[in-house]
C-alpha cells in the first residue's frame, strides 16, 4: 500500500502488487475487502489488476485488503493492512455509535463532539429519516440496518464516525381469540395468530393430549379429561417475545351459551375517537357486531368497537357473542353526538404547564401563549397539529412569567 498510513482529509491510497507465476498460464487478479472500521465503504478503482486506488476510506481504523492472484492450477493471496488517522485537530464525534428504532415509529438521534465544531452533516440516510441542525430525526419505512455517516467540522477540518442505526419489527401482536372451546374425546384445532412476523410459538399449561405446533401456532390433538385451563402462550420474533393468556374450555357435553353483560347505551362524537368492549359471560369464543355508524369497525376476536365515527344520530347496533354452546344477542343503543366546541385545559408539572385539547380529524390546530389578555400579540407555542381524533398534549417549559393565557386556534388541513 502506498502510502501505508493515511492522515484525513487525504482519503484514498494506491494499492500495488508485483506477481509472477512459475507457469506460462496468464495470471488473473482480485482485491476484496478483509476487514475495515464498522460502517466504512472502501470503494476500489480496478478491483481485478494488480494495481489499484481505493477511496471513500473516510472513517479512521485498519482496513485490510486481501488481494488473490490465481491461473488455472494455482492460486495465492496476501493482505495489506492500511491506517487512517483523523485530522489532527478536528471534532471527535461523542454520541453513541448505535441506535434502535421499532419501524414506523418516531426516531431522533442528536450529533455530539468534542473539539467545538460549527457544523454537523449526516448521510446515507434511509427512506423516512431526515437530518437537520444536527439532529437526525424522522419514522423509519423500513426493517434493516443501515451505517449513518456522521461529520461534524470545525475550522481543523471534519471528524467522521458511523452510527449502525437497526431499524426492528414491532414486537408480535396477538390477533386470535383469547378463548378457544372444544369437546372431549373429539379432535381439536386452533390456531394462534399475531402479527409482525412471528418466527416461533411456545406455550405452557395446555389440556392433556394437546400440543403446539411451534411454527405455526396451531394447538392440536384430542383431550379427555375436559375442563377449563388457563395458557400462557410466547409468541417471538427478530425483535423480542409478546406473551399472552388465553383460555381452553373442554366440554364433556352441552354447556352454557354466552350471555352479553357490557352495557347496552353509549355515546361518541363524530370526528373523535370512539372505543366500547363488548363483554360477555360463559367464555364466548367470538363476536360479531350489526348496525354500526361510518367509521367505526369491531373486531370478532376481542369484541372491541372502535374508531372515528363519521356521522351523527341515534343507532341500533346488534351484538353478538358466540361460543360452541349457542349465541346471545342483545341490542346497543349508540349515539353519535356533534363534533364537539374545541376546548384547552391546563395542568400545573413541576417545570412548566401541560395543555391538553381533543385533536378532531379534519382539523388543524394551533397553542398560542400570551402574559396578558388585552395585548393581541399572541406567541406560538405549537403549531400544525394535526387532528386525529384523540387528545393531545403540548408542554410549555418556558413559564417564569407570574400570569400566563393560552389559546387554542383551529384550522382546515
Amino acid at each position: 500500500a502506498t502510502p501505508p498510513t493515511v492522515t484525513l482529509p487525504t482519503n484514498a491510497i494506491e494499492l500495488s502488487a508485483a506477481t509472477s507465476g512459475s507457469t506460462n498460464q496468464p495470471l488473473r487478479h482480485w482485491w476484496a475487502i478483509t476487514t475495515v472500521p464498522a460502517g466504512a465503504n472502501p470503494q476500489f478503482d480496478h478491483q481485478g489488476l494488480p494495481n489499484t486506488t481505493v477511496g471513500n476510506l473516510m472513517l479512521p481504523g485498519n482496513y485490510t485488503f486481501n488481494l488473490r492472484v490465481f491461473d488455472d492450477l494455482h492460486e495465492t493471496t496476501q493482505n495489506e493492512t492500511v491506517v487512517v488517522s483523523p485530522t489532527p485537530g478536528a471534532p471527535v464525534i461523542t454520541s453513541p455509535a448505535a441506535a434502535s428504532v421499532i419501524v414506523g415509529a418516531s426516531f431522533k438521534y442528536i450529533i455530539t463532539a468534542s473539539g467545538s465544531p460549527s457544523g454537523f452533516n449526516a448521510s446515507n440516510l434511509p427512506m423516512g429519516i431526515t437530518f437537520s441542525n444536527g439532529s437526525i430525526s424522522g419514522t423509519p419505512e423500513t426493517v434493516g440496518t443501515c451505517d449513518i455517516l456522521l461529520a461534524a467540522t470545525n475550522s481543523n477540518g471534519t471528524g467522521y464516525a458511523n452510527l449502525a442505526l437497526t431499524v426492528q419489527l414491532p414486537l408480535p401482536a396477538f390477533g386470535s381469540s383469547a378463548i378457544a372451546d372444544g369437546l372431549i374425546n373429539t379432535a381439536f384445532n386452533y390456531t394462534v395468530l399475531a402479527d409482525n412476523v412471528p418466527t416461533s410459538f411456545s406455550a405452557t399449561g395446555l389440556p392433556p393430549g394437546l400440543t403446539l405446533n411451534s411454527v405455526t401456532g396451531a394447538i392440536t390433538g384430542t383431550n379427555t379429561t375436559g375442563g377449563t385451563f388457563n395458557v400462557t402462550v410466547i409468541a417471538a420474533n427478530s425483535t423480542g417475545r409478546t406473551t399472552n393468556y388465553f383460555i381452553i374450555n373442554i366440554y364433556s357435553g352441552a354447556g352454557p351459551a354466552p350471555g352479553i353483560t357490557s352495557a347496552l347505551a353509549a355515546t361518541g362524537s363524530a370526528s373523535a375517537g370512539f372505543d366500547y368492549q363488548i363483554t360477555a359471560s360463559n367464555y364466548p369464543t367470538s363476536f360479531f357486531v350489526i348496525g354500526l355508524p361510518a367509521g367505526l369497525l369491531f373486531d370478532p376476536a376481542s369484541g372491541r368497537i372502535f374508531g372515528i365515527p363519521s356521522v351523527t344520530g341515534n343507532f341500533a347496533v346488534t351484538l353478538r357473542a358466540i361460543n360452541r354452546n349457542g349465541t346471545a344477542s342483545a341490542n346497543l343503543a349508540l349515539t353519535i353526538n356533534p363534533p364537539p366546541p374545541p376546548t384547552i385545559n391546563s395542568g400545573a408539572f413541576q417545570n412548566g404547564f401541560a395543555l391538553s385539547f381533543l385533536a378532531l380529524t379534519n382539523q388543524t390546530y394551533g397553542v398560542q401563549w400570551n402574559t396578558n389578555l388585552l395585548n393581541t400579540n399572541w406567541l406560538p407555542l405549537a403549531g400544525r397539529i394535526i387532528g386525529n381524533g384523540a387528545t393531545q398534549v403540548v408542554n410549555d417549559l418556558a413559564t417564569n412569567a407570574p400570569v400566563r393565557f393560552y389559546r387554542l386556534k383551529v384550522g382546515s388541513p
